[in-house]
């Protein structure tokens, strides 16, 4: 039978490697064999079925898609008894994957208890997190969030990593609350296009297993002083076909005696906009939704940044508080890149959002901030549901953003280089004024 084996792993204070034998028939869907993850506290006294469960979560999909083994030689019992009521949602929903028996096999599980009495969030900064922060405020959550790398990882992702990072510590400091950093490579580990393409879908982690692998992932932090761990729910409401964090699965996920809380599922985040977010002016400088720049935690260009636009401008919400630089000239532009395909609103799941929008739009588009009369009653009447972009098209917007992304790392690289010119030729010249002694 194939087989992948979780092979002992390598802890280090504050670090996990995992290391994977894989069987020569499925060795194709690996990028690498190698999985670390790096948190900021110490986890050397959480016991080994626990900080087993991440490298378990990030391939569990992967035997039930192609009906190989997981083999480990140690588990949380609880967490395995929730894997295989999630593999019987996951049969109803993914009829392609390849069940096949005895998927996960521990050599040996152990009941653990643990006895917290905090609740964890996984916090992005983006509309679902700061929704449920809302919600569950009073509960002064332990906040956390993720920061995946990889060997290709460029100089502007590692910029906006940065820059991201200390808005999250500041939210934290503005809010007196616990926040925690996890790193990983996870990223790397298996190569989504294939295993999409081998089960017939767009994408691997979004639409299969990112809800399970984000929950997983933060099992040893969670453990120490936890209860709970709350997951934003991505507007359910709107979402059509397979998604990787849905209430039903997500909400049976359990670490030892921790449960999982899916939230805020039944709201769309226009929804959550209007009844939450626009509510909190105090947290508009926080929002995080873009990771296509190097220089603002958002681009303001990219369709989630203009998404985000759209809809705190239909909350009434002027988008230039919170963390977007645009004025009503550059939404009266939009209308000619969405018609001429140049912004696309695929896949299904974002076309239901931006149809969501004309619920929103007042009778009187002059009442709305950035002064766009125009583009709002053009969001009313056009028909999203058929809008349709090329792939040539498709794949030339791929080139611009890549080619936007790597024009900043170019730039950075120019500006240090010349920096550093300028700075030999000052010294040089400071040098021969110098008397001599």
């Amino acid at each position: 039978m194939s087989h992948i084996q979780i092979e002992k792993l390598a802890l280090h204070g504050h670090t996990i490697d995992f290391s994977f034998s894989v069987s020569a028939d499925i060795r194709r869907f690996f990028l690498t064999r190698h999985l670390h993850y790096e948190y900021d506290v110490d986890i050397s006294a959480v016991p080994p079925s626990i900080l087993y469960i991440p490298a378990v979560a990030n391939v569990i999909h992967v035997g039930w898609a192609l009906g190989c083994q997981i083999r480990v030689e140690e588990l949380d019992r609880d967490f395995a008894e929730s894997l295989a009521e999630i593999e019987t949602i996951a049969k109803k929903t993914y009829s392609q994957f390849r069940f096949a028996g005895d998927t996960l096999r521990a050599e040996k599980t152990v009941r653990n208890r643990f006895a917290g009495d905090r609740y964890t969030l996984l916090f992005s900064g983006g509309i679902d997190s700061l929704a449920s922060y809302i919600t569950h405020r009073e509960k002064r959550p332990i906040l956390c969030t993720f920061w995946f790398w990889g060997t290709d990882t460029l100089a502007y992702e590692k910029r906006h990593w940065e820059i991201a990072r200390e808005n999250f510590f500041n939210f934290c400091g503005q809010e007196s609350l616990d926040g925690h950093v996890v790193q990983s490579n996870l990223w790397e580990l298996l190569d989504d296009r294939k295993l999409a393409k081998k089960t017939g879908l767009r994408f691997w982690l979004a639409q299969v297993s990112h809800g399970l692998v984000w929950i997983a992932s933060l099992a040893p932090l969670v453990v120490q002083q936890s209860q709970a761990v709350i997951i934003a729910g991505g507007a359910t409401d709107t979402i059509v076909g397979e998604w990787g964090s849905m209430p039903e699965a997500d909400s049976k996920i359990r670490i030892a005696d921790i449960r999982t809380i899916h939230d805020g599922d039944t709201s769309s985040r226009q929804k959550k906009i209007h009844s939450l977010v626009a509510k909190h002016p105090e947290l508009f400088k926080f929002i995080t939704v873009c990771f296509e720049n190097g220089r603002n935690l958002n681009c303001s260009r990219c369709e989630k940044c203009i998404r985000t636009i759209t809809g705190f401008a239909l909350a009434g919400v002027d988008p230039n508080c919170c963390n977007f630089k645009i004025s009503g000239q550059d939404l009266q532009r939009l209308i000619r890149k969405f018609e001429k395909g140049a912004l696309s609103c695929q896949p299904t799941y974002h076309v239901n959002l931006w149809d969501e929008f004309k619920k929103f739009v007042p009778a009187d588009e002059r009442s709305l901030p950035l002064a766009a009369p125009d583009f709002f009653r053009w969001l009313k009447e056009y028909d999203f549901r058929n809008h349709r972009v090329s792939p040539f098209r498709r794949r030339l917007n791929r080139w611009q953003r890549k080619m936007n992304r790597l024009r900043w790392h170019r730039l950075m690289f120019k500006g240090k280089k010349v920096y550093r010119q300028m700075k030999a030729e000052f010294l040089s010249r400071t040098e021969k004024k110098l008397p001599e002694c």
